[in-house]
């Protein structure tokens, strides 16, 4: 491909779609639809609106969608995906992620706030504390006071990471406009990114040997045999 072509298969022309959207207004649109349910939760809207319960406040469940859009981007950063050939670790996409386009300390702590948000969060939905000799590394996420920045303090053997969620959403915002524009003059990343989003669209799982899916799929092809449509709940 030549840059022209490049720059249309990332980011798109008249009568084509942009791929880069999916992460920009898709992906990072769903984060700020999600934000803007916590300001409107906060400043009481929602709980005028409606009586339905119970009611979260979303400091932890907005990382996990953050992180979503963090190992996205890393991804086509990185330019591997699970589905490219060759050797893919999602922790090393981050990393070099967050060092090229996060701001302040946390380009040098990478690897814990991925593993405490992605690996606790994610999985379990319960912070994932660790310990480097006799220090405890603690993480607080919060979003009531959504100016007040994260910040990072001892208390006793811990080393407490209060973590805003609001602010880490707004951090991977502003880090997909930098990648944006780096993307826009840079030809490695470019290749890079083309070359994942390539393995994500020509991805296509194979069922027949899974032992376990398998008869699941045979399952809805034999229902779909005499019913037109099947509800799924």
């Amino acid at each position: 491909m030549n840059r022209a072509q490049r720059i249309a298969y990332i980011f798109g022309l008249p009568s084509e779609p942009s791929r880069f959207n999916w992460l920009e207004g898709a992906l990072l649109g769903d984060i700020q639809t999600f934000m803007d349910g916590i300001n409107d939760f906060a400043e009481k809207k929602i709980r005028k609106a409606t009586k339905t319960k119970p009611r979260g406040a979303g400091s932890v469940s907005l990382p996990i969608l953050t992180d979503t859009g963090l190992e996205l981007a890393a991804s086509l950063f990185a330019g591997t995906t699970r589905y490219t050939r060759g050797h893919h670790d999602a922790t090393a996409n981050v990393e070099s992620f967050v060092k090229a386009y996060f701001p302040g300390r946390s380009r040098w702590i990478p690897r814990i706030i991925w593993d405490a948000t992605r690996n606790g969060l994610v999985h379990l939905f319960v912070p994932k504390a660790m310990r480097r000799r006799k220090d405890y590394i603690h993480f607080v996420f919060y979003i009531h006071e959504p100016r007040q920045p994260s910040w990072i303090a001892r208390d006793g053997p811990a080393l407490v990471v209060w973590f805003n969620s609001i602010e880490y959403a707004k951090v991977l915002k502003r880090a997909v406009a930098r990648y944006r524009a780096s993307l826009m003059t840079d030809r490695i990343l470019q290749e890079r990114f083309i070359k994942a989003w390539n393995s994500i669209e020509r991805h296509v799982e194979n069922l027949d040997k899974d032992l376990t899916r398998k008869p699941e799929a045979d399952y809805l092809r034999r229902e779909l045999k005499k019913y037109n449509r099947l509800r799924v709940f």
